[in-house]
């Protein structure tokens, strides 16, 4: 997280000319917007993350890893499920171990997993998922997330892994 908002301040000492977290939230966004990214519903108030007030979307998650892509540096600095960082002690002895590689994202009302499953099908998949709310129960519902992506192609259908009624 330190790290994180020194960059941020870095970002706005290069390209804005001030050093400041405001100023380095407003350059990430800016090139979010010039990518072509969707930005819509998306706030940056600072670096790490932690600010109560940040928001983004899944649909701007899964936008900058494609832009990045799944053979790209970012998707190599990616955590692996049941290897390494974050998702060391996650999805072991699953089919998503060593499938997925994903960003996790924790605070006290929020959980989240981003990043890419390589599936049975051969496919590449780019997902994120936010769980907003206070939910003990959320890491492990991202997890049977990514196991059930890790298996389309094999006995999952594409449809069981989209929205289901009455969700978002």
């Amino acid at each position: 997280n330190t790290t994180a908002e020194v960059l941020a301040k870095d970002l706005g000492a290069a390209v804005a000319h001030q050093g400041s977290t405001a100023a380095g939230a407003k350059v990430v966004h800016d090139t979010a917007a010039s990518l072509g990214l969707p930005t819509a519903g998306e706030t940056t108030i600072d670096g790490s993350g932690l600010d109560l007030g940040n928001r983004v979307t899944c649909n701007l998650l899964t936008a900058a890893l494609d832009h990045a892509g799944p053979d790209s540096v970012l998707a190599h600095s990616l955590p692996v499920a049941g290897q390494t960082g974050t998702l060391r002690d996650r999805l072991v002895g699953t089919s998503a171990a060593g499938q997925v590689d994903a960003k996790t994202g924790t605070l006290d009302s929020v959980n989240a997993l981003a990043g890419f499953v390589h599936a049975t099908s051969g496919q590449v998949l780019t997902f994120a998922f936010v769980i907003d709310g206070n939910m003990a129960n959320a890491p492990a519902l991202l997890d049977q997330a990514a196991v059930a992506m890790s298996a389309y192609g094999g006995t999952t259908p594409i449809a069981a892994l989209g929205p289901q009624s009455g969700g978002s």
